[in-house]
């Protein structure tokens, strides 16, 4: 242990020494002129890059935003079977299965819980539900029916979604967590009567209730509520606005960030 302390506190001391001072940053070629200078806050440390605008569009504004010049592209592929979506095909049925949900009853702030695998319908779940102001919780589908209900009740869920291999797991986490209004149905033939079925919600709703929905408070409204491992204590839910979301994907778009290895199916 005294050695180990002693390595750390080493590597602390060799920051020290080799730290880069305010002045040195503002002098660097690519640097744009400081905010605060120098001497009004010598503490503070700037990125060498320049600051990146943040759009104030909620999630999916965001997202669609320049959808007409790629809506024929390819966007999502299931590498287990191959089906595929256009983007176009991702944007019509998200706005169906979210007018589905304003259909049931689904206001802005309620909390549909995502037990499902990496699968197309995923992605069009949770566009769908984020463009009418519901807000999402994602779990790990090989969670015991006690550690989903935990997470279900801690959220407020109202509904819950997931495949048919789980489904077993979730009646069972919805007996322990009675606040679950609807279980939606991802890809049975024979969806069961206390259930609903999501390719009937995002393919055959007539999207009319999509225009219905709340206005969305970017930075106000919480996107998604996703929870931490939970490796020193039970997990906590995180939550993330849209506004925060849309923040990080403008900065991680950013030309000088992603300015090598674009190719021409890239966006």
């Amino acid at each position: 242990m005294a050695l180990q302390f002693r390595s750390v506190l080493g590597g602390l001391r060799a920051l020290q020494r080799h730290r880069v001072s305010s002045r040195s940053l503002y002098d660097h070629p690519i640097f744009g002129p400081p905010l605060i200078s120098p001497e009004e806050a010598p503490h503070i440390q700037y990125s060498p890059y320049e600051d990146v605008p943040l759009p104030k569009e909620h999630y999916t504004e965001y997202v669609w935003a320049n959808f007409e010049s790629y809506k024929d592209r390819e966007a999502i592929v299931c590498g287990m079977t191959g089906r595929s979506y256009t983007y176009e095909m991702l944007q019509s049925l998200s706005q169906k299965f979210g007018s589905a949900l304003v259909r049931s009853g689904a206001k802005k702030g309620d909390v549909l819980g995502l037990v499902v695998p990496n699968i197309p319908e995923f992605v069009i779940a949770f566009m769908g539900a984020a463009s009418v102001g519901v807000t999402l919780t994602t779990m790990n589908p090989t969670y015991r029916p006690e550690e989903i209900a935990r997470q279900l009740e801690n959220s407020g869920s109202r509904y819950v979604m997931t495949i048919g291999l789980f489904l077993q797991n979730i009646k069972q986490a919805c007996e322990i967590y009675k606040g679950i209004e609807s279980i939606i149905v991802i890809g049975m033939e024979d969806t069961p009567p206390d259930c609903t079925s999501f390719m009937q919600m995002a393919i055959f709703d007539d999207g009319s209730f999509y225009e219905k929905r709340e206005d969305i408070q970017a930075d106000k409204d919480i996107l998604v509520l996703p929870y931490s491992s939970g490796t020193t204590g039970p997990p906590k839910g995180v939550a993330l606005t849209h506004s925060c979301i849309v923040s990080n994907m403008a900065q991680v778009s950013h030309p000088k960030i992603l300015s090598f290895g674009m190719g021409k199916k890239d966006l």
